[in-house]
């Protein structure tokens, strides 16, 4: 089973459910940070800080919330960053985003905002916590004033112990912490796969969903091997994750059909054939043979 983009898309799932964002914020934003936040006001913003350049390379998730016992409302934002690999240009990117925010307010004519970045890392390399500053060392320090250095929240799950993650209070979140600590360790995601697909929430199937699959995705068990393990949990449950299973391996089969038609049609135009003729042997039609080409900028 073949899933694009894994890590992405179950950290957007886990933090565009309200409950889970607010038990994420409040486990790991400083205490001096946390206690100044209204949870209550918390909400999953629409914008983004990323621009049509960038936006197949990277994915943020911005909320808002309103600050505790102020006489006048003040808006902060929440911009969360997630990394499954080092990418040590990361504080400035988290500099442009904070930026382009608050140049797009400027131009709307609205107060910009205060905004705590946090960067999420779960990959398997070490990566250190470093800011702006710390590219410039040695640097003069009458030239110092002028780098554009600033704080922001590192949440490395790769340093954190399985039994730190273990003591978050929602135990769906740790559950999909210690998956993701762990997405490069097959063996050991095969021999907690039981105690991980247990801890699913009540009445959220399309968050379990994407749990179950971002686990399955990287185990080696087959079906069989998947449903022996599986034989003691409640029996509604195994049958929803061995559901969410087929219809991934389903999905991911189809998106292989996909992909085969889409290099067989590259390869026949680039060998000069007509149209009609790529059309017939793929059983597209013209038009989607054109919107192929055209995504390839190949017409």
């Amino acid at each position: 089973m073949k899933i694009n983009n894994p890590h992405d898309k179950l950290f957007k799932a886990i933090l565009q459910d309200q409950t889970l964002a607010v038990d994420y914020f409040n486990h790991f934003l400083p205490i001096e940070v946390a206690e100044q936040i209204d949870f209550e006001t918390l909400k999953l913003s629409n914008s983004s800080y990323i621009d049509e350049k960038l936006k197949d390379t990277y994915a943020d998730i911005v909320f808002t919330c309103d600050l505790r016992n102020r006489a006048e409302p003040v808006e902060i934002a929440l911009l969360l960053e997630h990394k499954s690999y080092v990418d040590r240009h990361a504080p400035f990117q988290i500099l442009y985003y904070v930026t382009s925010a608050w140049m797009h307010a400027i131009s709307n004519k609205q107060q910009p905002k205060v905004i705590i970045p946090i960067l999420f890392y779960h990959g398997q390399e070490p990566w250190a916590y470093a800011t702006i500053g710390d590219y410039f060392k040695g640097l003069d320090p009458r030239l110092a004033p002028y780098v554009p250095d600033f704080d922001f929240i590192y949440n490395n799950v790769t340093d954190m112990s399985d039994d730190q993650i273990r003591l978050i209070s929602n135990q769906f979140l740790a559950a999909n912490f210690l998956a993701m600590k762990h997405f490069y360790d097959r063996v050991w995601l095969e021999r907690n796969l039981r105690a991980l697909l247990s801890q699913s929430l009540p009445r959220r199937s399309k968050i379990n969903s994407q749990f179950y699959v971002y686990v399955l995705n990287f185990v080696k068990l087959k079906k069989q091997e998947i449903m022996e393990l599986l034989s003691t949990m409640p029996p509604a449950q195994t049958t929803e994750i061995l559901s969410t299973y087929d219809q991934a391996v389903e999905e991911g089969r189809q998106e292989g059909k996909r992909e085969e038609l889409v290099q067989v049609v590259i390869a026949s135009w680039k060998n000069n054939l007509e149209l009609d003729l790529i059309a017939s042997i793929t059983k597209l039609t013209v038009d989607q043979v054109k919107e192929i080409l055209a995504a390839q900028q190949l017409l």
